[in-house]
């Protein structure tokens, strides 16, 4: 099923999506930092070419594509998503030994190529929830996949379906709603040939990733919060 996006010609959209025309301004506006500079990276902002992302995206995709995911570098994963709530340290105590890690990290691996498969093999990973199990198929393939969090959730409203923490099939449902969304807006922005901008070592492009239109959209819901609705959460 394919989710209505507004075309960049279109001046209001009913469901309260952002133009697709705004895309290259929303990059421009995506800023991350949850204490970078603790771990020596810049904070994450188009100037700074997004330093930390591009070099988690290129090590997970060495790692999925050796089909070796190092614990490692999920645990670097949750302290660049700002570690709420101590994922971290939920994540790691949900781990029983090394055996069950190397299953369960396999799993995702093997599962790329499913989305749905993709996201019930990350949310088994104990502790991590949706916002960190996303987080962990986005690096591992930014081309197909985004990182939902709450933020994004919330200002998406009711253009997805219900999600409740927990329930593994209401979080599947809601992230592949949320793929269906991002998947539109890559179409658009392709067929109406919205550059996106170049930032570190990538030039600029008409073929955005999932995981950039998630960027996009993620600063999207950072600056445009609803009347008397906070925008903090993770990412």
């Amino acid at each position: 099923m394919r989710v209505g996006i507004p075309s960049p010609n279109v001046v209001e959209d009913m469901n309260g999506l952002p133009q697709a025309k705004d895309f290259p301004a929303l990059l421009h506006q995506y800023s991350w930092d949850a204490n970078h500079a603790a771990f020596g990276w810049p904070p994450d902002t188009l100037a700074n070419g997004f330093a930390w992302i591009v070099s988690l995206e290129e090590r997970f995709a060495e790692a999925a594509e050796r089909g070796d995911l190092p614990v490692q570098r999920v645990a670097e994963l949750i302290l660049w998503g700002g570690n709420q709530n101590n994922i971290l340290r939920n994540f790691s105590q949900g781990i029983r030994d090394n055996n069950e890690y190397d299953i369960l990290s396999r799993r995702v691996i093997d599962q790329l190529d499913n989305p749905g498969e993709a996201i019930q093999a990350a949310l088994a990973f104990r502790g991590l929830g949706l916002a960190y199990a996303s987080k962990l198929l986005r690096f591992c393939r930014p081309s197909v996949y985004g990182a939902l969090d709450g933020r994004i959730r919330t200002r998406l409203g009711g253009n997805l379906p219900t999600i409740r923490a927990g329930n593994i099939i209401l979080m599947q449902t809601g992230y592949l709603a949320f793929l269906r969304i991002t998947d539109s807006y890559k179409q658009v922005l392709r067929e109406h040939q919205i550059i996106r901008p170049a930032y570190g070592p990538r030039g600029s492009s008409l073929d955005w990733t999932v995981a950039e239109v998630e960027m996009a959209l993620f600063a999207w819901a950072s600056n445009i919060p609803k009347s008397g609705e906070s925008t903090g959460g993770t990412h």
